[in-house]
C-alpha cells in the first residue's frame, strides 16, 4: 500500500489585532497606572478574531475521520526563541505514528504524508507490544530533514503573528477502541517590546484554554519572570478553585497538562537532561519558603493546573543556531538534543496517554471543541471583566454546552428506543415526548447544579428545549404521516386479505367437496362391483381409502389456516410497552 502525499499547511485561525494604536498615550498611561496600583496585569489592548470557518472545515475532517475525542498540543512561549522549530517534531512524529498504524493495520481513509524516514517493525510480538496503539519503537529522526511544517527561521523580527493550527488532524488509534484527532497550534510570541503584559496574558490565557496540553517554551533557566508570566492563572485557579476546596469537584476546573521545556539546558551536571532532571529541577524552582508573594503565587500555580512537568534539553548544535543555510538536516543537530527531543515527543504523543481535552471531565468531540474555541474568543474579547473571569466564563459556558449536549442524545436515544420497539401513535408519542423532556431537562440540572452563572445555566437549559420541542414537532409530522399511511395499509391488506380469504374458502370448499363425491362415488362402484364378482379389483378397492385419506389431510389443512389467521388477527393488536431510560 502506498502512502499518500497530504496537502496539510499551517493556517491562520486566530487574528490578533492589536487596539493599543486606537488609545491616546493619557488614556494608556492613566489606564497602565491603575493597573499597577491594583497589583493587576496591564490591560488589554488587543482583540481575537477566529475565521470560524475554517475551523469548521478542520473540526469536520476530523470527524469524517472517525475521530471521537480530540487533544489539542499547543506552545507558547518569548517571541524569537525557536517554538515552530520544536513543534515540528511534534508534527513529524505525529505523522510517523500515523503511517505506522495505517500500515499495520490498514486503516482505511486516513490520509498520510509519505514518509522520509524508515519505520521499525518488530519481529515479535513481544517486542512490539499491544497490536492496537503506539507501538514501541518507531524510527524516525534517523536521517534526512525535519519536516518544516510550521515556519521556523532564524533573526529578530518576529516570525508567528496570531496563533495557527495544522490544516489536517492528525487520526490515532487508541487501545481504548476510539479514534483520537490530534491538533498542533502555534502560537504568537510574547514578551517583545510591543505588548504589555496584559497582551501577553490574553494571548497565553487563550493558547492554554483551549489546549489539552500547554507546552511553555523558555531559555535556559526558569526564572522569576517566567512564573510572573503564569501568575494570571494563579488568579483564574483562585476564581475557579476556592482556597481550601475538597471533594470531588475540586480538581474539575483546573486547567489541564502544562509542560515546561527549558531550552539550551546548560547545567545537566546539577540536574541531568530530560524529564527525571526537569522533575527534580522543577521541584527545587517551585520550592520557597515564607509566606511571600512568590510562594502564594508558587502554590496557586500548582493547583491551577491538573499536571506541571518540566524537560531539560540541550542545546540543539551551533550549526542549528549560528548557520544561516541550515535546512532542518539531522545530521547537523547534537546528538544529545535528537536523543531527548525524541524522548519529549514520543512520552507526550503516546496516543494511549496523551491527555485528551476535557471540560468538567467531559471529553470533548470535534463539534465540541469547535464550540469551545468560540467561546473562548468570546469570553477573552469582553474587556467588562478583567481575563481570569472571562476565561472562567468561557469554562463555563463550555460546561452548559456540554451537558446540553449529554441531554441531546439522551433524550435521542429515549425517543429512538421507543420508536423502534413500538407502534406508536401520535397521541401516545406526544407523552413519550413529554417524558422524555422531563428527564433530559432533568439530566442537564443535575450535571450544571453547581455552576454559579444562572443566566448561563437558563440560556443553555431555554436552548435546549427549543431545540427538542423542535425536534418533536419534526418527528411528531413523521409520526402523523406514518400512521396515516399504515391506517391506509391496513385497509388495503385487510380488503385483500377479505377477497383473499373469500376466494381461497371458496376453493378450498369446492376441493373438499369433490373429495367427498369422489369417496361416495368409489364406495358405490366398490359395493356394486363386490355384488357381482366374486373377487373384485384391488386397485379399485384402494380408490375408497386413499379419498378419505385425502379428504382427512384436506380438513387438517383447512382447520390449521383457519387458526393461523386467528392469530395474526391476535398478534396485529398486541403493543409492546418499553420502559425508558433511566437517568444515570
Amino acid at each position: 500500500m502506498t502512502p499518500a502525499v497530504i496537502s496539510g499547511k499551517p493556517v491562520l485561525l486566530i487574528e490578533i489585532k492589536d487596539e493599543s494604536n486606537s488609545r491616546s498615550p493619557k488614556e494608556e498611561s492613566s489606564s497602565s497606572t491603575s493597573g499597577s496600583e491594583e497589583g493587576s496585569p496591564a490591560p488589554r489592548k488587543v482583540s481575537f478574531k477566529c475565521d470560524k470557518s475554517l475551523l469548521r472545515k478542520i473540526c469536520d475532517r476530523a470527524r469524517k475521520g472517525g475521530a471521537q475525542k480530540v487533544a489539542v498540543i499547543s506552545i507558547a512561549g518569548v517571541f524569537r526563541e525557536g517554538k515552530s522549530f520544536l513543534l515540528n517534531f511534534f508534527l513529524d512524529y505525529l505523522y510517523a505514528l500515523q503511517n505506522f498504524q495505517m500500515n499495520d493495520r490498514s486503516l482505511p481513509d486516513l490520509p498520510v504524508r509519505r514518509l522520509r524516514y524508515g519505520i521499525h517493525r518488530h519481529s515479535s510480538a513481544e517486542e512490539a507490544g499491544p497490536s492496537s496503539g503506539s507501538p514501541k519503537k518507531i524510527e524516525w529522526l534517523t536521517g534526512g530533514k525535519v519536516f518544516e511544517g510550521f515556519v521556523s527561521k532564524r533573526g529578530i523580527e518576529r516570525v508567528t503573528t496570531g496563533v495557527w493550527i495544522w490544516n489536517e488532524p492528525i487520526i490515532l488509534r487508541t487501545d481504548r477502541g476510539y479514534r483520537l484527532a490530534v491538533f498542533l497550534i502555534d502560537t504568537q510570541g510574547i514578551m517583545d517590546k510591543t505588548q504589555s503584559f496584559g497582551n501577553c496574558a490574553a494571548i497565553f490565557g487563550l493558547s492554554t484554554m483551549i489546549s489539552s496540553v500547554q507546552i511553555y517554551n523558555v531559555m535556559k533557566l526558569i526564572n522569576e519572570s517566567h512564573l510572573q508570566s503564569l501568575s494570571v492563572f494563579s488568579d483564574f485557579g483562585r476564581n475557579v478553585q476556592p482556597e481550601g476546596s475538597k471533594g470531588a469537584n475540586s480538581q474539575r476546573d483546573r486547567l489541564q497538562n502544562l509542560i515546561i521545556a527549558v531550552r539550551d539546558y546548560q547545567f545537566a551536571d546539577s540536574f541531568p537532561h530530560g524529564g527525571e532532571g526537569g522533575k527534580k529541577y522543577l521541584e527545587s524552582v517551585l520550592k520557597c519558603s515564607g509566606n511571600d508573594e512568590g510562594a502564594i503565587t508558587r502554590h496557586r500555580l500548582e493547583n491551577c493546573f491538573n499536571r506541571i512537568c518540566c524537560y531539560l534539553l540541550p542545546h540543539p548544535g551551533l550549526k542549528v543556531t549560528e548557520n544561516p543555510l541550515f535546512d532542518g538536516d539531522i545530521s547537523d543537530m547534537n546528538p544529545e538534543f535528537v536523543k531527548h527531543v525524541k524522548m519529549l515527543v514520543e512520552e507526550t504523543c503516546d496516543p494511549n496517554a496523551i491527555e485528551t481535552k476535557k471540560i468538567d471531565n467531559t471529553q470533548l468531540t470535534p463539534e465540541m471543541f469547535y464550540e469551545h474555541v468560540n467561546n473562548c474568543i468570546i469570553a477573552i474579547n469582553d474587556d467588562t471583566q478583567p481575563l481570569p473571569m472571562s476565561l472562567t466564563t468561557a469554562n463555563m459556558q463550555m460546561r452548559c454546552y456540554a451537558a446540553a449536549e449529554r441531554a441531546k442524545n439522551f433524550y435521542r436515544l429515549n425517543v429512538a428506543r421507543q420508536m423502534c420497539f413500538r407502534d406508536l401513535s401520535a397521541v401516545e408519542f406526544k407523552q413519550l415526548h413529554e417524558d422524555a423532556l422531563a428527564r433530559a431537562l432533568k439530566l442537564y440540572g443535575n450535571a450544571v447544579v453547581d455552576c454559579e452563572s444562572g443566566d448561563c445555566i437558563q440560556d443553555h437549559e431555554r436552548k435546549l428545549e427549543n431545540f427538542l420541542n423542535d425536534e418533536y414537532e419534526m418527528l411528531a409530522m413523521n409520526v402523523s404521516v406514518a400512521e396515516t399511511t399504515k391506517k391506509q395499509q391496513r385497509k388495503l391488506i385487510r380488503n385483500f386479505s377479505r377477497k383473499s380469504y373469500k376466494t381461497r374458502f371458496i376453493q378450498s370448499r369446492v376441493c373438499g367437496i369433490a373429495l367427498c363425491v369422489a369417496t361416495i362415488a368409489s364406495s358405490i362402484v366398490l359395493v356394486f362391483s363386490s355384488r357381482f364378482s366374486a373377487s373384485p379389483d384391488f386397485l379399485l378397492s384402494l380408490v375408497p381409502i386413499v379419498c378419505v385419506t385425502t379428504l382427512a389431510i384436506w380438513c387438517c389443512a383447512h382447520l390449521r389456516y383457519l387458526y393461523q389467521k386467528h392469530q395474526q388477527s391476535d398478534r396485529s393488536n398486541e403493543i409492546t410497552n418499553v420502559p425508558l431510560l433511566s437517568i444515570v
